[in-house]
């Protein structure tokens, strides 16, 4: 990704690839949406891995969360 450096500049940043505990570690749950009786969003801060976005999943079948989506916002 890119990021405006103090003197205007872009700056191209590159992090090496994390391994899957590592990942795991640094999103922490932020909030819970529950709407109905099927679909939740849960929401993490990212720890700035995706530059600052937020990252939501919502389920759209309650706890079981076989039909779930992740996106980043923001």
């Amino acid at each position: 990704f890119s990021r405006v450096g103090p003197d205007g500049r872009v700056l191209e940043i590159t992090e090496p690839e994390l391994a899957e505990h590592d990942f795991i570690v640094r999103l922490t749950l932020t909030s819970l949406e529950a709407v109905g009786d099927s679909c939740l969003t849960l929401g993490y801060d990212d720890d700035q891995m995706f530059a600052g976005h937020s990252v939501l999943v919502t389920s759209f079948d309650g706890v079981r969360f076989a039909d779930a989506h992740a996106e980043l916002f923001g």
